[in-house]
């Protein structure tokens, strides 16, 4: 190759670059355009320190941190009743964004695996409305999950109930003093609950559940 073809090359390899930046940059641009109009939810449930006979676990897996652009792949619900397991509800989703090499490790769920699911449907959340009924909600870090819940019924225009939620990591902090932190994991060691493998929305909201009677029971 001599030195004019060389030079062509790199004229056009130049031009591919800039080309793509400018696109990166135009997306950049759309996304906090589309945030910015995007309107703030208000958070409404009542926060309770009192977990109820009849309560259901709340896990959902997403795709980042932010309820304003990011998404749910798995939801997952599990039913108690007084100390027992008695039903759930678990369903992945298609997401509108791949998931990152992060999320993929934390969760041992691939892009291919979510290829051929369906997207978040109205129908999805009326059925989990219909689930959680009038009962109390559990989670731990509670605000995470009800920012993504409360997002999905204002997207489909459904309204939410004012559920009453117990957030077992705040009650972890009041109660548990000898732990180096109040982390999910770090609990389940503690206490010594099912550690199972792979984790997932469904097993971690069936332990949330485990961990919830065990943090009651510090409190009688």
């Amino acid at each position: 190759m001599d030195q004019e073809e060389e030079l062509k090359r790199l004229k056009t390899e130049n031009e591919l670059l800039v080309m793509k930046l400018r696109l990166k940059e135009k997306y950049i641009k759309e996304l906090e355009a589309e945030l910015k109009q995007r309107k703030r939810l208000p958070i409404h449930y009542i926060k309770s320190q009192t977990l109820a006979d009849h309560f259901v676990t709340l896990k959902i897996e997403t795709t980042g941190l932010s309820s304003d652009f990011h998404d749910a792949f798995q939801i997952a619900l599990v039913e108690f009743k007084n100390g027992q397991m008695i039903n759930q509800y678990m369903k992945y989703f298609r997401p509108t964004r791949l998931l990152t090499r992060k999320v993929i490790q934390m969760t041992g769920v691939t892009n291919e695996f979510l290829e051929d699911k369906d997207f978040i449907e109205k129908e999805d959340i009326e059925a989990i409305r219909t689930f959680i009924g009038d009962k109390q909600i559990v989670a731990h870090a509670a605000t995470f999950s009800m920012k993504f819940l409360l997002r999905y019924f204002d997207d489909f225009n459904i309204d939410m109930p004012e559920y009453t939620v117990l957030d077992t990591l705040p009650l972890a902090r009041k109660l548990v003093k000898d732990t180096p932190n109040h982390k999910f994991d770090t609990l389940k060691t503690y206490f010594n609950l099912e550690n199972y493998e792979p984790e997932d929305a469904l097993t971690d909201a069936i332990v949330t559940g485990q961990l919830a009677l065990k943090l009651n029971k510090l409190k009688q």
